[in-house]
Order: C-alpha cells, then sequence, then structure tokens
C-alpha cells in the first residue's frame, strides 16, 4: 500500500483538517489515530512565567490533541481507535515543570471526555503516560534536572525505551483491547508505584 508524507502543524487548526482529509482521500476510512506530536520548555517556574512559551507549548501538546480528536472521528470507521500520548507529568512532576504537567494533565481529561462521546461509535480513546523517554527531546537545553534524577528516582533505574512505547501503543490499538477506552495507562519504569530504593538510600545517607 506505501505510505504518504503530508506536512502538518498540530497547532493548526486547519493543517490537521487537511491531514485527516488527506489521508481519507488517499486510503479510505481510518482505523487508528494517534496523537504524538509534543514539546517541552526548559524549566521555568511559574512565577516567572512567560506566557508565550505557554502558549506555544499548548498549542502543540493541548490544541494539537484537540484538533486531532475534533477531525479524526469525521474519517473513521465505527470500532476504531484514537491513542493519545500524555505523559507521566500528568501525575506531577518537578518544579519549573509546570507549563508541560497542566498540558499533560489535559491530556489526560481529554482523553475521558472524548472516550465518552465517541462510545457510541465504538471508537475507543486512551492515552499512555511514559517517563522520561531516550529521545532527544530529553537531552533538551534547560531540561537538566529531569535526566539527572531519572536513574534515582525510577526503581527500574533507566529510561523508558522508545520501542517499550511502540509495545503499549500497538497493544491498545489491536483488536484485544476492545473493551479499553478512557484509560490513561502509565509506562514509567514504577515512578507512580513509589520511591524508588536508590533515592530512599540517597536520602539516608544525606541525613547521616
Amino acid at each position: 500500500m506505501g505510505c504518504i508524507y503530508i506536512k502538518t502543524d498540530v497547532s493548526k487548526e486547519e493543517d490537521v483538517a487537511n491531514l485527516m482529509k488527506e489521508t481519507y482521500e488517499s486510503y479510505g476510512f481510518i482505523d487508528i489515530v494517534i496523537n504524538n506530536a509534543g514539546i517541552i520548555l526548559p524549566e521555568q517556574l511559574i512565577t516567572d512565567t512567560n506566557i508565550k512559551d505557554y502558549e506555544r507549548l499548548y498549542g502543540i501538546n493541548v490544541f494539537g490533541v484537540v484538533h486531532g480528536l475534533k477531525y479524526a472521528p469525521k474519517y473513521m470507521r465505527d470500532g476504531g481507535t484514537i491513542i493519545n500520548t500524555a505523559s507521566n507529568s500528568a501525575n506531577g512532576d518537578y518544579a519549573g515543570y509546570g507549563a508541560y504537567i497542566s498540558s499533560k494533565s489535559a491530556v489526560v481529561g481529554l482523553t475521558k471526555a472524548s472516550a465518552i462521546e465517541l462510545a457510541s461509535r465504538n471508537i475507543r480513546v486512551n492515552c499512555i503516560c511514559p517517563n522520561t523517554m531516550d529521545t532527544p527531546m530529553a537531552y533538551a537545553e534547560g531540561c537538566e534536572t529531569e535526566l539527572k534524577v531519572m536513574g534515582i528516582t525510577t526503581p527500574l533505574g533507566r529510561m523508558c525505551k522508545v520501542e517499550e512505547a511502540a509495545a503499549l501503543f500497538h497493544f491498545l490499538a489491536s483488536d484485544d483491547c476492545q473493551y479499553i477506552t478512557g484509560e490513561d495507562i502509565y509506562i514509567d519504569g514504577g515512578l507512580k508505584a513509589g520511591p524508588s530504593t536508590q533515592m530512599i538510600d540517597c536520602i539516608l545517607k544525606g541525613l547521616r
């Protein structure tokens, strides 16, 4: 069948509308949609907020998902699936990450709302919440804190590999998941479960 490339800025509603329309015209009904685009800002306390930075990040991280959820169902057959990429940051994160945390919390909320709204068409909507991914974004200038502490705070002691997140996308898109919708599924190396033993050791050593 091959593939096509359609240049799209997800923060622009007309771009996403065109993406879905052209995909439908090229291949017919869409079965799987993944809203995955996202950016991060350098660490910035909320009291030092640059609103323009927030607007740029929200345009991609939040409204990019809104646009996907708005236009994808128009070209999907009943029984399709939509998967959004949120983050473990939706459950909280480090000081200075307010823009990113709030944007990913919004993605979780949008996932739940759209899962309810699209249930009558049996279109399932879920999101995955990975911790820091081993991608270039993890090494972005101004975001060094997260990278430094990943091996200490995460029980499994490392970042999430791309293929590990891809496996979860694949599972949620499969026919084995017909009864899973509206879920925010964490893939975080145990981070949400509680503090790692290595972090406790570091704290205790500092108290001695």
